[in-house]
């Protein structure tokens, strides 16, 4: 159901884009540093990590006040996690689980900008996304400990869906800064419920 809402907002924004007589797409260039947050359910304790990104926009003029902007980008995401349980055998002995989970992955914004005045936009729309590598870093055993544990295995859901809030600041040379923040709509994890990644980012653009 996400998904199909997301992907009728998609179409949605790329009809009102091409229902405007002028058809000129002003390209650019970006790139990010991010920090991405895996939630992985409420046994673990997730934190941070810093990751980055670059790619391509697409931009077209819809008003005055209006913009569409498409993105191609290339994303490495990381997050960290930490469990502390008591071990099976043991009630008195606790151990603590440490793992690194890191991504890489397209990603394809497409997000409708409002234009406050002539330097500063804020922007918002779905975000489609496909993983084509993954790895998680730690203990092995204690990884695959866990996974007997909590009755689940690391399976990573390689479609992600979710939704893009924005706001920029461009320069008339159209070099332009941007703070971003995500949120994963669809379970980034196949057999973890609610699993989904989070990602702050901040970045440099340069429209042509």
């Amino acid at each position: 159901m996400k998904k199909l809402l997301f992907s009728l907002i998609f179409l949605s924004i790329i009809n009102l884009a091409n229902a405007q007589e002028d058809n000129t797409w002003n390209t650019g260039i970006k790139t990010t540093f991010n920090m991405s947050n895996f939630y992985m359910g409420s046994h673990w304790h997730n934190n941070w990590d810093i990751g980055y990104s670059f790619g391509f926009s697409f931009q077209r003029k819809i008003s005055d006040k209006f913009r569409v902007q498409s993105e191609l980008f290339f994303e490495k995401a990381s997050g960290k996690q930490n469990l502390k349980y008591h071990a099976k055998l043991s009630e008195d002995k606790s151990e603590v689980i440490q793992s690194q989970i890191s991504t890489q992955s397209i990603e394809i914004p497409i997000l409708l900008q409002y234009f406050i005045n002539d330097n500063i936009y804020i922007s918002l729309g779905p975000q489609l996304g496909y993983i084509f590598n993954n790895n998680i870093e730690g203990d092995e055993s204690n990884i695959r400990q866990y996974e007997n544990i909590f009755d689940y295995t690391y399976s990573f859901n390689t479609i992600q869906v979710g939704g893009v809030i924005a706001v920029s600041y461009q320069l008339e040379n159209g070099i332009g800064f941007d703070l971003r923040y995500y949120y994963g709509l669809t379970e980034i994890m196949n057999d973890i419920q609610y699993s989904n990644r989070q990602c702050l980012s901040v970045g440099m653009h340069m429209t042509f």
